[in-house]
């Protein structure tokens, strides 16, 4: 039988062999596009083999289309990348069908079997052909295919050592359409993201002033009708308290659906100073519940200020709405430095109180839109609160969570990014 010529996988010095399957692996696995490893396929293997040139195709998602990529040797004439039905008789799309190898040996065999193709193809340039469906786990998702334009090259050399580089393209090639699809997926969901942030904020503007004129008209009513009865002004009294948590409602939901994305306004920031505004926004309300508020010495951030003294805001609140009737609230701010596996360093700070508490396997539910734990008219409520408290500090890149406070109560912990700058802490 005669022997593929010199420069072939499996003919002369073995670390040739071994180089050359060395230069493949590497070239194809770092390949980031299915054109790229065609490119390597076509540059490092084909001359190796003997071949004239190589094509890989994969399958579209319809499973009806093979996408076919010729390396930078393709002939005149002929695309880089065309689409091919899976229906046509090709080599590719035949080891696709049968799920196995394709080989034919002799331009007659071509003929017969894919005249269509030897109808394109100048006399000589095609006498052999071999073909591999590609898969994934149990899936076909592609094929590849290499082309010799001399006789009885598939030697079983030849074949033996195609053998051992198929595997590797099909890793890559899985590996590839697995990025394109984590992308993919990755991009309908911001879209889809975005688009309910959209209608949520659309709806709740929209729905605003209707709530506001039933309020209106309620009041306009009970001044029209004249004094009601201990009944109909305990029905006045549901209504209204109804439209006030409507409103309250739509107005949190606004604000919640208003905070999407990273943001371009984040400063260095002292978070004392931002704890300070919140205190001071809420000093009635504090003094009213004899709270005791104690803040620690706290670090510098990268933050957009409104947006984390908001934070404060309302983990305050909480603490006051939450606390136990029996004994003065007691709140306690502090932060300490955190290990992170990147560069940056980061601050995890805890807003602790001695309230009723946060059951620690309920933790991640207090974070859900329109969550409460405990509903009653004493703690009032939209259920919004944490849930926005926790989207803003995502859109700072942290993460957020719930750990034992004081005396029983609560601590909802949260991380920050630390200011670029070296400051006191560092």
């Amino acid at each position: 039988m005669p022997s593929a010529p010199e420069g072939a996988f499996g003919q002369g010095d073995e670390s040739e062999l071994l180089d050359g399957l060395l230069r493949f692996t590497i070239g194809v696995l770092d390949a980031r596009r299915v054109d790229e490893i065609a490119d390597v396929v076509t540059e490092v293997a084909v001359p190796l083999i003997g071949a004239a040139n190589a094509t890989v195709a994969v399958l579209e998602p319809s499973r009806e289309v093979l996408r076919v990529y010729r390396g930078p040797d393709a002939s005149p004439g002929i695309r880089s990348v065309r689409r091919v039905g899976l229906d046509e008789s090709t080599p590719m799309t035949d080891a696709i069908r049968r799920d196995g190898r394709i080989t034919v040996r002799s331009t007659e065999g071509i003929r017969e079997r894919y005249p269509a193709i030897a109808a394109r193809t100048e006399p000589g340039e095609m006498q052999a052909i071999i073909a591999y469906p590609l898969h994934r786990d149990d899936e076909i998702i592609g094929a590849c295919s290499l082309r010799f334009d001399r006789p009885n090259a598939i030697t079983p050399a030849v074949r033996a050592t195609v053998g051992r580089l198929v595997p590797i393209v099909e890793h890559a090639l899985a590996r590839i359409i697995e990025r394109e699809q984590l992308v993919e997926h990755a991009q309908r969901l911001e879209q889809s993201n975005r688009d309910l942030d959209a209608f949520a904020a659309v709806t709740a503007h929209d729905l605003s002033a209707p709530v506001r004129r039933i309020g209106s008209f309620l009041q306009l009513l009970v001044e029209d009708v004249g004094p009601l009865s201990s009944k109909g002004e305990d029905y006045v009294g549901r209504i209204h308290y109804q439209v006030e948590h409507l409103s309250a409602l739509l107005r949190d939901t606004l604000a919640y659906a208003q905070v999407v994305g990273p943001s371009a306004l984040r400063q260095p920031v002292e978070l004392n100073a931002l704890v300070e505004e919140a205190r001071t926004s809420l000093a009635a309300d504090l003094t009213a519940a004899d709270a005791i508020v104690t803040v620690h010495e706290l670090p510098r951030a990268d933050v957009e200020p409104t947006l984390i003294t908001q934070v404060f805001v309302d983990l305050f609140e909480n603490a006051v709405k939450y606390r136990r009737l029996d004994r003065a609230p007691r709140i306690e701010v502090r932060a300490e430095a955190v290990e992170t596996e990147d560069e940056r360093r980061w601050w995890r700070v805890s807003v602790l109180d001695n309230g009723i508490g946060i059951a620690l396997e309920r933790a991640e539910e207090v974070f859900a839109m329109f969550s409460r734990l405990e509903v009653s008219d004493a703690r009032p409520g939209t259920g919004i609160g944490l849930a926005f408290v926790k989207r803003i500090i995502e859109r700072h890149g942290g993460d957020i969570g719930v750990a034992a406070g004081i005396d029983g109560g609560a601590a909802i912990w949260f991380t920050l990014p630390a200011a670029q700058a070296v400051d006191r802490w560092a």
